[in-house]
């Protein structure tokens, strides 16, 4: 559960580094790749082994699948900032992202822990009668939602860069 959490604060200090780095004049080419360093371990491996770990009876049931998803998943994060390094330049407005963000594919994997945990809290049980199915669903579908997430990383599909966009005044949520 806790590292769940930290995947949300760290995608708060990802989205803030790039704007102090900018603002404070300390950007460079060294900043950035290490900057995408630190992204493929906290956006990549990070979820893909809390992925692994939340899924035990499907990792008994599939031992080599659920390893082969979580490392697709580290390898389709690893593409998509690569990606994101290559076709970026310093006259970019870095309004649309293109593919899913990778901080955004982890915050998808860890709201699954943040449910899963809060399903298996003793005072929840009163709200499903079957705790254990629920548990069991959430087990066999995280890997196929992860697995999807993976896919939208390095799909071509164009997301908009939300804080950027609320940071610079362009646009308003209502013309999302």
């Amino acid at each position: 559960m806790l590292s769940a959490w930290l995947i949300f604060l760290a995608m708060i200090f990802d989205a803030l580094d790039g704007h102090v780095a900018r603002l404070s004049k300390a950007t460079s080419d060294f900043g950035a790749q290490l900057d995408s360093l630190c992204d493929l371990v906290t956006f990549g491996v990070a979820p893909a082994f809390l992925m692994v770990k939340m899924c035990p009876s499907f990792a008994f049931a599939h031992k080599d699948t659920v390893w082969v998803i979580a490392a697709a998943f580290a390898a389709c994060a690893a593409m998509r900032l690569a990606r994101f390094n290559v076709e970026t330049d310093d006259n970019d407005d870095h309004m649309n992202f293109t593919g899913l963000p990778s901080p955004a594919a982890a915050a998808a994997v860890a709201s699954f822990a943040i449910l899963f945990y809060t399903l298996r809290q003793d005072g929840n049980t009163l709200w499903f009668v079957n705790i254990e199915l629920v548990d069991r669903w959430i087990q066999n579908i995280l890997p196929f939602f992860a697995m999807l997430a993976a896919l939208l990383m390095v799909s071509r599909i164009p997301y908009p860069h939300v804080v950027n966009q609320l940071f610079s005044g362009q646009r308003s949520f209502a013309t999302w």
